[in-house]
């Protein structure tokens, strides 16, 4: 439906349409005249009465909850975003307003300080996946960048977080069989796609939560028990809050062939285990961009996963995840004046000071 045509639909009314936009981010009667809007609009009207298709009415309470569980996820909402750079969430209750809309309640974007950066990473990983088509690449397609976040909320409270992101779109070359034929499978439609993201100010009280680009619903508990946040092109549940794993009596009695399942399990062991390992390394890597390498060498082990956190669904990653590192320079000693050594260079001295789930990592 263009712009310039809307008069032309009999069952069309363009003045209740101008109602509704009037003033909305520069729409008016010019807009439709000249069938030009840069950007796009989408409008949910909220049920003020019961239907029959529900009973579910919305008033100014529910979507000031809805407001609130926003603010929840929109510090972590930017990460793995493809394109958007910036949320700005509104309220205008003065229905005869007819400037610019509403007020600031609550913002989020990309800090101006690292917003070219993320946009080159972003931009250049986008468009060699969009040359694909409806193929693979041969090798892996990566990117990964430090980005600031900073927010905002009414009462111009401010806070900026530094994160580190990586990506990684696996290439046919280093995928199993099994994971071709999977990625290969129009019943499924997904990409061999995942991202990682660490809190590189490490609050001692952060949680590693799951995206499927978008954050899943926040849950008390994490829901990978990962020391990072992780994002995937995951099969989720019907009601897209979980990622879709086996049962108990499905892993019990073997039963367990969904394919969505299988590709879940396949994603998490060979390309979640392959980015986060390069994202191990290359934190390793930045370590002369650091002035306290003692501190950047707690922020390194913080996120190495403690086996005994990691959800029982999560742990299929350690195997393949410890393979990979088996010789690589992670941990850190100040012997020789600082150096990154690998675990079989390495003794763990009062062990009982290190959680028993690194411990385990180290061993295993």
């Amino acid at each position: 439906m263009k712009l310039k045509k809307l008069h032309k639909y009999k069952k069309f009314n363009v003045e209740e349409c101008l109602k509704a936009f009037s003033g909305v981010f520069g729409f008016d009667q010019n807009t439709i005249e000249s069938g030009h809007f840069e950007g796009t609009i989408f409008r949910f009207p909220l049920r003020q009465e019961e239907t029959k298709l529900s009973d579910n009415i919305y008033d100014k309470s529910k979507v000031d909850d809805l407001f609130m569980s926003f603010k929840d996820e929109a510090p972590v909402s930017l990460l793995f975003l493809k394109c958007l750079e910036s949320i700005t969430l509104l309220r205008e209750e003065n229905e005869s307003k007819t400037g610019d809309i509403g007020e600031i309640h609550f913002s989020v974007c990309i800090d101006e300080t690292t917003i070219e950066a993320v946009r080159s990473a972003r931009k250049d990983m986008r468009s060699q996946i969009q040359g694909l088509g409806n193929t693979l690449p041969s090798d892996p397609i990566a990117n990964s960048y430090n980005m600031k976040i900073y927010v905002e909320d009414d009462a111009r409270n401010a806070t900026c977080r530094s994160w580190k992101v990586m990506n990684l779109f696996q290439g046919e070359n280093r995928m199993s069989s099994t994971l071709q034929k999977l990625s290969k499978d129009d019943s499924l439609s997904y990409s061999p796609y995942v991202g990682v993201a660490m809190d590189m100010d490490c609050p001692s009280n952060f949680q590693g939560h799951v995206f499927c680009f978008l954050p899943l619903p926040l849950t008390e508990k994490s829901l990978s028990g990962l020391p990072i946040h992780v994002n995937g092109f995951f099969a989720l549940s019907q009601s897209r809050r979980f990622v879709k794993w086996p049962t108990a009596d499905q892993i019990r009695n073997h039963t367990h062939t969904d394919k969505s399942i299988q590709w879940n399990q396949a994603l998490v062991i060979e390309v979640l285990s392959e980015v986060y390992s390069s994202f191990l390394q290359e934190l390793v890597q930045e370590s002369p961009n650091y002035e306290d390498l003692n501190a950047h060498a707690t922020t390194v082990s913080q996120c190495i996963p403690n086996t005994n956190e990691v959800d029982e669904h999560w742990r299929i990653l350690i195997p393949p995840l410890v393979e990979k590192l088996k010789n690589t320079k992670i941990f850190f000693t100040t012997n020789k004046g600082g150096e990154w050594i690998s675990k079989d260079q390495a003794v763990f001295l009062k062990t009982n000071k290190i959680p028993s789930g690194i411990v385990n990592f180290i061993y295993s």
